[in-house]
């Protein structure tokens, strides 16, 4: 018997499914690990590190899922038992598909009503695109002074510099892949903090 029949159990389907559990509780262990330190190691090591902290969630459940996912040899057990596997996928991978399709429509809706408010003149100060980002900025409406309007570009410039916009769309990926998972959206909200 290999380690994965070990670990799923006689019944590979519900095992199965308590491999993809223990992996999603090994990713909020890690999210809520990493909100914990990240204000400590900003006050100590500064914002960049406490920044880069949020690189261990997602590192954190891929291995968890090539520990419980990937057997220790090449044999996964006998066909009748595994073949319940794919039963149980045909019903849950187009549900977390369509969660997935759903999470991405909500991001494009959002990005698309945001961009309609930029081309109003109203959206900003930010910084869109992904792979040619650019800052905008509000209509001048007499709020900022001239000091102050350049000090909001060379923020927003900061972030284009720092690689921001990856970051934020590596984090809505994340966010669109585990949607089910109320601990990745907690992330999402910190690390945009």
């Amino acid at each position: 018997m290999n380690e994965l029949t070990a670990f799923l159990g006689p019944d590979p389907a519900t095992g199965f499914v308590a491999g993809v559990l223990g992996v999603n509780l090994a990713l909020a262990a890690a999210i809520v690990a990493v909100a914990l330190a990240r204000l400590p190691a900003r006050r100590m090591f500064g914002p960049d590190v406490a920044y880069q902290l949020w690189l261990a969630p997602p590192i954190v459940g891929l291995l968890a899922a090539l520990f419980v996912f990937v057997p220790a040899d090449s044999e996964i057990g006998s066909a009748a038992a595994t073949a319940q596997v794919p039963h149980l996928l045909g019903f849950l991978l187009p549900v977390w598909a369509v969660g997935v399709l759903a999470m991405a429509a909500m991001f494009a809706l959002a990005q698309a009503r945001f961009l309609a408010e930029v081309r109003a003149g109203r959206g900003g100060p930010a910084v869109v695109g992904f792979i040619a980002p650019r800052v905008v900025l509000p209509a001048d409406d007499g709020r900022y002074s001239a000091d102050e309007r350049e000090l909001i570009r060379a923020h927003e410039r900061a972030h284009v510099a720092r690689k921001d916009p990856r970051g934020a769309a590596f984090v809505a990926l994340f966010q669109c892949l585990c949607w089910f998972n109320p601990f990745a959206h907690l992330a999402a909200y910190l690390v945009r903090l």
